[in-house]
């Protein structure tokens, strides 16, 4: 067995000493890289929820409104004024992007049929009333039960993210 000089031994226990201060070092500052990462992640993820729970609701009570407009033309068979804003597409148009994201196809493809009906609504209002023309035919009230239900169907797709559990 060789033998190691003893003048050399404070040298290689140093030598030891350093290696495993680096290593230790290096293993803690992996791990809290780690850790501050995974809070980051956490955070975008909670915000993202967040912002698309907000959006749901706010689009919601859109459709719904919508609906109740539908409901209220249909039953009545007359338009309503545009002063009361039946369509509101506001909601819609600032958060749009962030089911285009989250949505499946099917989803997204039944909120923008929802949002076209809205928009044909608000359009043949518009026209009818500004040809002084407020009651509405046979095929107009089917039309309306078209868009009513495009409109629904939106609100189904929107369900999944009206209660999404945020952490």
């Amino acid at each position: 067995m060789p033998h190691i000089d003893p003048a050399l031994l404070p040298a290689v226990f140093g030598l030891i000493g350093v290696i495993i201060g680096g290593l230790i070092t290096a293993g803690v500052d992996y791990f809290l890289e780690e850790r501050r990462a995974f809070r980051e992640e956490t955070k975008e993820r909670r915000k993202r929820l967040i912002d698309l729970k907000r959006a749901a609701r706010l689009i919601d009570q859109d459709f719904k409104w919508a609906l109740a407009s539908h409901d209220l033309t249909i039953a009545m068979k007359w338009w309503s004024h545009p002063d009361l804003e039946p369509i509101r597409l506001e909601s819609w148009r600032e958060h749009r992007s962030v089911f285009a994201v989250e949505t499946t196809l099917a989803a997204w493809k039944a909120l923008i049929a929802a949002v076209g009906a809205m928009e044909d609504y608000r359009s043949w209002s518009t026209h009818a009333i500004g040809r002084n023309e407020w009651t509405i035919d046979a095929d107009g009230l089917r039309n309306l039960e078209g868009q009513k239900e495009r409109i629904a169907k939106g609100r189904e797709a929107l369900k999944p993210f009206l209660d999404v559990a945020i952490d």
